[in-house]
């Protein structure tokens, strides 16, 4: 049976108010919903025996990852495994931030496995490659490193490759919403995009002085702002890097919001229908949006540096941003999407939850009383994605131009030339 080794820590949720329509809704669903007191990222430790039970006097095989983000899934995936079973009793995944640990823990706790860059590991132990080999490199922060002595020397690079990935696409950001990077993806000619050069993400605005330390590595130049004006003066930016391009276009959002609550008040009310709203908002995307795709592709084109591109919750703006990327760089339309669709796993919705709704508009208020006894299945295209709603801005782009790339070449204004430039730059 699983089960977990806990040791609380203090949490917090950083609170806003959001304007763009799925964002509102958001605030909507959460404000008088309960919060469970503890989640995974609420501790330090997640263990499991192996399924079924080994002998138990063989050692756990011991895992340090730098995040909580799939330690359960890949402990229980370890655990199931008859490789595993034969050399190991159980496993045990612990997380740290690198600023949190010590040369000790690296040295006498005989890990296994560790999450860990190259330069953090040589600044608390500089002999530590005489213990650890490179197992896995993903580029910049998304580095696995094998104990030298293992007993399973059959544990390869394959046989963790999918295991791991997916945890590693996340940046391990105390502050972060849904920052992540759109590297590894296969494209259609048997290329890889480039890890470590083009970012996702949500609201920036609750990033750590921890969390810039690690970031200040990634050489990222350039930031694309999708928010609208309003959005960016509650929500403010304070990158620490004053040399840094931002792009980005005043604007604000025209949106009805007597439309939201008279679907609210539908007594049959269902998924199908909030996606219905949503599906009409995302071709408006590429309209409100040109100007920014437009400068973002220009600078991908004319620069070599790292480029993060950003709205508040991280899936909408942003995530119709990635699917134009990643099928410039040649990722076909489906891996694009599953991109999309990643977001359900990394954004918690209720990080997007306001402290509180006393000062607002008591039409507001009463909305949000409504939308918060929504079940969770009913508001899920508000609080996260779903499919139809991407499609809705994909089938605007191939009605008007054929496909994804040529609405990119001919909106956009990214010639044969520049797709040739970008291939080269941040495709492997």
């Amino acid at each position: 049976m699983l089960w977990r080794l806990c040791t609380s820590k203090l949490g917090y949720i950083v609170s806003l108010l959001l304007l763009s329509v799925t964002s509102l809704a958001t605030m909507l669903y959460f404000s008088t919903q309960r919060i469970e007191p503890l989640t995974l990222s609420d501790y330090y430790h997640y263990r499991c025996d192996m399924q079924p039970q080994s002998n138990p006097t063989l050692p756990r095989f011991r895992f340090l990852a730098v995040s909580s983000l799939y330690a359960d899934t890949i402990a229980e995936r370890l655990c199931q495994s008859p490789l595993v079973a034969q050399y190991y009793s159980g496993v045990t995944i612990s997380w740290k931030p690198r600023w949190l640990l010590s040369p000790d823990e690296v040295i006498n706790e005989n890990y296994d496995l560790i999450w860990s860059r190259e330069n953090a590991l040589n600044g608390l132990v500089p002999g530590f490659a005489e213990y650890y080999q490179l197992l896995m490199d993903f580029g910049n922060y998304q580095v696995f490193w094998f104990r030298k002595d293992t007993r399973n020397l059959s544990l390869t690079q394959a046989y963790f490759s999918d295991k791991l990935e997916i945890a590693a696409r996340l940046l391990p950001l105390e502050g972060g919403r849904n920052f992540r990077d759109l590297g590894g993806y296969a494209t259609t000619d048997g290329r890889t995009v480039k890890w470590g050069k083009i970012y996702r993400s949500g609201v920036l605005a609750g990033l750590t002085e921890q969390d810039y330390q690690f970031i200040d590595e990634l050489d990222i130049k350039t930031i694309v702002d999708f928010r609208a004006n309003s959005e960016r003066s509650s929500e403010v930016t304070k990158w620490h890097d004053s040399e840094v391009k931002v792009i980005q276009k005043d604007y604000e959002m025209d949106f009805d919001f007597s439309e939201i609550g008279t679907l609210l008040r539908r007594p049959d009310l269902s998924k199908e229908m909030l996606e219905g709203m949503m599906a009409q908002f995302y071709p408006k995307i590429l309209d409100d949006q040109k100007q920014n795709y437009t400068e973002m592709f220009s600078s991908l084109v004319k620069s070599d540096d790292g480029l993060l591109f950003h709205c508040t919750a991280g899936k909408d703006r942003t995530g119709v941003s990635a699917v134009l990327v990643l099928s410039a760089l040649g990722v076909d339309k489906q891996t694009a999407i599953e991109d999309y669709l990643a977001t359900n796993h990394y954004l918690d919705p209720k990080a997007l939850m306001p402290k509180n709704n006393a000062d607002m508009d008591p039409k507001m208020a009463a909305m949000m009383k409504m939308f918060a006894s929504l079940p969770p299945d009913v508001a899920q295209p508000l609080v996260g994605v779903t499919q139809p709603l991407i499609e809705a801005a994909i089938a605007k782009m191939e009605a008007e131009h054929g496909t994804i790339l040529d609405y990119i070449k001919q909106e956009l204004d990214v010639s044969d030339e520049d797709l040739l430039v970008l291939r080269q730059k941040y495709l492997n």
